[in-house]
């Protein structure tokens, strides 16, 4: 979920889902998300860095790595067949 504003003092926008829905953020969990523009202020491409956990080899857990687009008040990750193994959606 996410939240928008023109300024840190608001006002904040209604919360709004950022990974379809049951998708439990492609299974993963967020660490960071990157501007992948040259000023980081005016950006409207990311890629977003998740950890996918595997609780019998935490070593061995990979990374999620997702673009993402932030626009007009919006934030949107959507999956690629391209990305390494497809998550499940339950």
């Amino acid at each position: 979920m996410y939240s928008t504003a023109a300024s840190l003092r608001g006002p904040w926008s209604a919360w709004r889902t950022f990974a379809p829905v049951r998708s439990h953020t492609f299974d993963s969990q967020v660490d960071a998300v990157i501007p992948l523009d040259d000023d980081p202020f005016h950006s409207d491409r990311f890629l977003l860095i998740a950890d996918r956990w595997m609780q019998s080899d935490l070593g061995g857990s990979p990374l999620v790595q997702i673009p993402v687009s932030i626009g007009d008040g919006r934030a949107s990750a959507e999956w690629e067949p391209s990305y390494e193994g497809e998550p499940s959606r339950s």
